[in-house]
């Protein structure tokens, strides 16, 4: 439940025919409505890429982007402090010697 809220803090919860479209128990159904903080969590992202990051976040499955649709989109790629806002700092990966 806990992360349930944390995605409804961040997208906002979903209206009440989600839950009947998608046939969840109401148990799952915030006890408040919330609405969505993306554009004010990733302020620093230039403003052209918060629709893409929208509908990649898309609570309903129907609505949701794929990866290549977002490969597709015009969004310029993000900088590497744009980069390590949405994913923490960047790491070099180990490689195993041949």
């Amino acid at each position: 439940m806990d992360q349930l809220l944390k995605i409804f803090r961040l997208c906002g919860s979903p209206p009440d025919d989600y839950w009947r479209k998608m046939k969840l128990s109401p148990s799952f159904k915030p006890p408040k409505p919330y609405k969505s903080t993306t554009a004010e969590r990733f302020r620093d992202l230039p403003p052209s890429s918060l629709g893409l990051l929208a509908t990649l976040l898309a609570l309903d499955p129907a609505a949701r982007g794929t990866a290549g649709q977002a490969l597709q989109s015009s969004v310029r790629p993000l900088s590497n402090q744009a980069t390590s806002l949405l994913l923490g700092p960047l790491r070099p990966v180990p490689v195993a010697p041949c």
